[in-house]
């Protein structure tokens, strides 16, 4: 995505060597510009001509980072750093750290802090791939209820359907069990109690440690 920044850079002479990492209709976008520059000396005649040539394939791709751009712009709790970033994963839908620094035209540990801060806010969320840490910008936020009602209806819809216990994995012509000899397990378990289990184990784990007053 060609953000602002980006674009200014462009306008006051950015080469075309710097835009490696943009994707091919917003590099030739940019070459555009800089090709038109070089007619008219003049940076909003050169955007003028680029927006004319652009196509309706252009136009489309434009007309939807506008539309990203402007619905960012009115959320009053972000900086102005954090709504490009926010911007630009909306339009990218996902992207690594590297990967939205060099888009952002920033430096790295400022664009880590905006995306520490928009996950902080809840626009932005973080998953991992085969590419280490990714982000997303989140569509729709999920309070507790609704966490807690997803889990209640795959626990209505699994009903009591049984899991099959896990089996010994071979190793070297000899086989070696995955459950503890000093743990005894069920043969089977239900889906229920699979799930259960998972849940109680979690509050344990997020409940919080007491005060010693001792």
């Amino acid at each position: 995505m060609l953000t602002l920044d980006l674009l200014f850079a462009v306008l006051r002479g950015l080469p075309g060597s710097a835009l490696t990492h943009l994707r091919e209709p917003w590099r030739y976008f940019c070459d555009r510009i800089r090709f038109a520059f070089h007619r008219t000396r003049d940076p909003l005649e050169a955007l003028k001509m680029a927006l004319e040539r652009a196509g309706s394939a252009g136009i489309r791709l434009l007309g939807r980072a506008v539309a990203e751009a402007q619905t960012v712009l009115e959320l009053p709790d972000l900086s102005t750093r954090q709504k490009q970033a926010l911007t630009a994963l909306r339009y990218s839908r996902t992207a690594t750290l590297s990967q939205l620094y060099k888009i952002l035209n920033q430096d790295r540990s400022n664009t880590y802090r905006c995306l520490a801060a928009l996950v902080k806010k809840g626009y932005v969320g973080k998953f991992y791939n085969d590419e280490g840490p990714s982000y997303f910008a989140i569509e729709r936020k999920l309070d507790n209820s609704v966490k807690a009602a997803a889990f209640r209806l795959i626990l209505d819809y699994f009903g009591e359907a049984p899991v099959a216990p896990l089996q010994p994995i071979p190793v070297g012509g000899m086989t070696t069990s995955t459950t503890p000899t000093t743990v005894t397990t069920p043969t089977t378990l239900t889906t229920r109690q699979v799930l259960t289990a998972d849940s109680q184990l979690l509050g344990s784990r997020l409940q919080p440690v007491p005060n010693d007053s001792s």
